[in-house]
């Protein structure tokens, strides 16, 4: 990973939008083999170009965003409801932890050697995986084309153990045969967490 210290604005940038505060976030400026290229850019800048029908194309914020699904001690699939006060995908259910990677959590080299847990311990407490894996960096449609890094953590205590936070609901449902079924009876399902389970399924396969 490169990081670029020079920061990246939208012309437009909103100065103020309900509900919603500025903060500062990575910009995946490109992908070169396999080397990721970032810069420092703004919440307001995503939202101004990435998120609105006007945007036009290309020159977009580009946040590099994180997810992933969560297994806990007992076997579990640790989901989150998200809050129906949020901005973004209000009350869907998400993966274990999701969110955007800021320039505090980078450092430049291995991508192994930046925090990718801190939405983790932000959304779920402070607890630390016993096993990561990256399942792979997708750019999703759906999204507007945001990029997003999904991982897969292992948790050595249960579920029921974790505190969450005020932007979701922690649910667990039990692995095997079952799994998909009940997830989608609790949906509505986001789009990063279909991705995040289509991801490992392919994984699977691959193997």
């Amino acid at each position: 990973m490169v990081w670029h210290d020079q920061a990246w604005r939208a012309a437009n940038r909103p100065s103020s939008l309900p509900g919603l505060y500025d903060g500062e976030l990575a910009r995946l400026m490109r992908i070169e083999g396999h080397t990721l290229h970032l810069q420092p850019t703004g919440y307001f800048d995503h939202w101004a170009t990435n998120l609105q029908p006007q945007a036009p194309a290309g020159g977009c914020a580009d946040p590099l965003g994180i997810n992933a699904l969560v297994w806990d001690v007992e076997g579990s699939l640790v989901l989150n409801r998200r809050s129906p006060s949020l901005a973004l995908r209000p009350g869907q259910l998400a993966p274990g932890f999701s969110g955007a990677v800021e320039a505090r959590d980078l450092r430049p080299g291995p991508l192994q050697d930046c925090d990718l847990l801190r939405e983790l311990r932000e959304e779920l407490g402070p607890v630390q995986p016993t096993r990561t894996r990256l399942l792979g960096l997708v750019r999703e449609p759906e999204r507007h084309g945001t990029p997003d890094l999904f991982l897969e953590c292992w948790l050595p205590v249960p579920a029921r153990a974790l505190p969450g936070s005020p932007e979701g609901q922690v649910l667990a449902v039990k692995s095997g045969a079952e799994i998909q079924r009940r997830v989608e009876e609790l949906g509505p399902i986001s789009v990063p967490l279909r991705t995040a389970w289509a991801l490992r399924a392919r994984l699977e396969n691959v193997r």
